[in-house]
């Protein structure tokens, strides 16, 4: 069987600690002394992508991204100025243009030395696996720096917060006051995968709109006689089941349901959908693991084109993955942006 898998694209390429992990390592095991720049939240600076890192070290280009361009050189000679902690960095309206940015912003940085964080972090990031950073503010510095996974989410005093940060399912950060200091909670997700079982131009129009919000995509060809080795899953990733053939899709869907997936979609008529359904039936499937099946599927926005069809499956699958109804903003009220630990529902079950 073929697979073929691109690497991501769009504005998170090189972005976050899931690309440092090797960089920081190598620097470390050279003695060498990285200090870690991480996004704790911003406002303006026209975009920037949530918990975006930076890892520099004197004497070497810098690794990851935060901002862009000019911006980042200034932003990197700023950090030569100030201690490790909490930081604001700055630029005003006025000098956004001088250095590449259509406006200016301020954005909230934890500064923290590499080498002062739990070891576990580095393999953890390289293996792809969630985990989050708590770090102890007072006095504006560092005192304390812990590493969990989501089997040791409860040992922290701010375990409710720290679950459903974590639960979003997507890097995201918060500050939390604690009345002698700060705590800042990070919470480390690894880029969403996409997996296509099957070929042909949807295949390509999803693969296509999967690298712009930066996934990965892996391919399966549906010209293959089994499906048992689809790229295994992992929370967070999703499947979109493509082919019409019925041995071919069943074992697909088979394999994706007994995953960790939080969406697997199948394409295809009504009819189609019930035949798949009965094969996973008379192959032993559940009742309530078929229903979780979102077929056909995609939001109903009138698509037809490949492209189109692109764009309504994958924007039910970042509906599901953020746990948010898919209705028009114009009909919902509140803030647009429901950012922060409190924001509900969470995109899986606390750990």
């Amino acid at each position: 069987m073929g697979n073929v898998t691109a690497v991501p694209g769009g504005l998170n390429a090189e972005a976050d600690m899931y690309d440092l992990a090797e960089p920081v390592r190598r620097w470390l095991d050279a003695g060498a002394m990285p200090r870690l720049v991480l996004l704790v939240r911003a406002t303006g600076f026209s975009s920037v992508d949530p918990v975006a890192a930076l890892a520099v070290v004197p004497g070497a280009p810098p690794a990851g991204r935060l901002l862009q361009g000019a911006a980042e050189q200034r932003l990197v000679e700023w950090l030569e100025t100030v201690e490790d902690g909490l930081r604001e960095f700055s630029i005003a309206d006025e000098q956004a243009g001088e250095v590449g940015l259509s406006c200016g912003g301020t954005a909230l940085l934890l500064v923290v030395a590499a080498s002062s964080l739990d070891g576990r972090l580095w393999p953890l990031l390289s293996e792809g696996q969630p985990c989050c950073l708590v770090t102890e503010i007072r006095g504006g510095r560092i005192t304390r720096s812990s590493l969990h996974t989501p089997d040791t989410l409860t040992v922290n005093h701010h375990a409710d917060v720290l679950g459903r940060l974590v639960a979003r399912g997507t890097s995201a950060s918060t500050v939390v006051e604690d009345g002698e200091g700060q705590q800042v909670l990070i919470a480390f997700w690894p880029t969403p995968r996409l997996i296509v079982a099957g070929d042909g131009l949807i295949a390509d129009a999803l693969a296509s709109v999967a690298a712009l919000l930066g996934w990965y995509v892996s391919t399966v060809d549906a010209a293959a006689t089994a499906a048992a080795d689809l790229p295994s899953a992992r929370r967070g990733d999703a499947v979109i089941v493509l082919s019409h053939d019925l041995e071919f899709s069943g074992r697909a869907l088979q394999q994706a349901l007994g995953g960790p997936a939080s969406y697997v979609g199948a394409l295809g008529s009504r009819r189609t959908q019930q035949r798949r359904r009965d094969w996973l039936a008379e192959h032993g499937m559940s009742t309530d693991t078929i229903t979780q099946i979102r077929g056909p599927a995609g939001l109903d926005i009138g698509a037809l084109s490949p492209a189109e069809i692109a764009v309504s499956i994958l924007a039910e699958v970042l509906s599901v993955r953020s746990g948010t109804p898919a209705v028009p903003l114009s009909q919902r009220d509140g803030a647009i942006h429901r950012n922060g630990p409190n924001a509900a529902p969470p995109r899986y079950p606390v750990y």
